[in-house]
This record gives structure tokens, sequence and C-alpha cells, in this order.
């Protein structure tokens, strides 16, 4: 049971992407539903539950799904990750890369991208040696993007290990160079084992010449364990 709160001036909406669940809760104005249990919208200063049970784990963007272009370009989106077990986030680690910042013009959509939030986002911190999972979620309505971990010239190679919360198959599931092009909505996970100290950049931008974010990523050692 997710509470969606309204605290916009406008009515608003929202979308569980890629979630294969009931039509009512799924969050499309004037269509989700059955029958005379229609889903309309959410109102100023409403809110709406929204109840499902998901069918299997993975990494799903849930976005405004009315006025969406405006909304999601404004930074109304996120990540929602399915999983079995409780995520150890130490190994786990989400990169949502989508619009917002300051409206230039009122209404107009924000031509600025995020990473994590933010312009200049957090380092994701690994260990050198052990495996992290990189659930990446391009949720970016106007913009085509690429992700590649870098350190000085050399590319970093990854797993490839799920696309839009399925998992490959096993013969998918390959170890390639650490690069990805992704469009609006789309999410992939990465298995990404680094095996120096060290820092790298997964350097984020637009596809087309637009914008460039760079994440930085640390590289520390392993803890050692106490006696």
């Amino acid at each position: 049971r997710i509470v969606v709160r309204n605290n916009l001036a406008e009515p608003t909406s929202i979308h569980w992407h890629g979630l294969e669940i009931e039509s009512f809760p799924d969050g499309v104005p004037h269509w989700s539903g059955l029958g005379a249990n229609v889903y309309s919208q959410i109102a100023p200063n409403d809110s709406f539950v929204a109840a499902f049970t998901p069918p299997r784990s993975g990494t799903f963007p849930y976005h405004s799904h009315l006025n969406d272009r405006h909304q999601i370009n404004s930074g109304l989106y996120g990540a929602l990750i399915v999983t079995d077990t409780p995520r150890d986030v130490t190994r786990d680690h989400v990169i949502v890369v989508g619009g917002g910042g300051p409206e230039l013009l009122k209404k107009n959509e924000s031509p600025f991208a995020l990473v994590n939030g933010r312009r200049t986002p957090a380092p994701l911190r690994l260990t050198v040696g052990q495996k992290h999972r990189l659930r990446i979620v391009a949720i970016h309505p106007d913009w085509r993007i690429s992700l590649t971990i870098q350190n000085d010239s050399t590319i970093a190679r990854w797993r490839a290990l799920a696309k839009d919360g399925a998992d490959l198959p096993v013969a998918l599931q390959t170890l390639r160079p650490a690069h990805i092009e992704m469009g609006p909505g789309q999410t992939h996970d990465f298995e990404f084992t680094p095996m120096v100290q060290g820092e790298w950049v997964i350097h984020v931008r637009s596809v087309e010449t637009g914008w460039y974010i760079p994440l930085p990523v640390i590289v520390g050692p392993r803890k050692s364990v106490g006696k």
C-alpha cells in the first residue's frame, strides 16, 4: 500500500511503470480500472492509496501520468525496487537519471537533467573485489542518455543481469564494456566488480548534445574482520 499525497497546486497521477499489476491502481487517468470503477486523478491536497502485489522482483520507475511531460521534467519520478529479501545497500545501488531543476518560464519544461536528484550527485562508494549491483533507471522524457564507467582512458567491464525489471536469460548475462544507451522509461541492472582501488567516474550524458553529469565512483579497500 503506497499513499500518494498531492501537494501540488494542480492535479497529478502516479504510474508504476513496467509492473504487471491490477488496472485500477496503475495510475492512468480515465483508463485504469474495470467497468464503473475507473481511476480518475489525484486532486490538489488530496491523496490516493495504490494497493497492489508486485508479481516479481525487479527495478522499475514510477512517474507522473497527468500533464506528465511537464511534471516529469520538473522531477516527479523515482525508482521502485522490488526484492525478495532486504537489500544490502552497500552492494546494491540505484542510479536514477531524469529531468528537474528550476523552471525558466512558467509551465515550460526544465531543460536540465539530474542524477539521483542532483546536478552534482554524491559518489557511489564501492568495495574492491566485491560484486555490486547497479540498478539504472532512465526516466527523462526528452533525452536518450548514455552511461559509461571509465578511469582515465580505461572503460570498465560489467555483467548484464536484467532489463526493464526482468532477469535476462543466462546466455545474455555476459561480461561486456560498461557502456549503455537508454531511452525514457527503461531500466538496466548490471553486476560490477571493481578489482583495483581508486576513483572512477560514471559519465552520464545525453546521447544528442545537451548535457553531461559526472557521477564519481570511489572504490575503497575491504574492511578487516576483527577476531
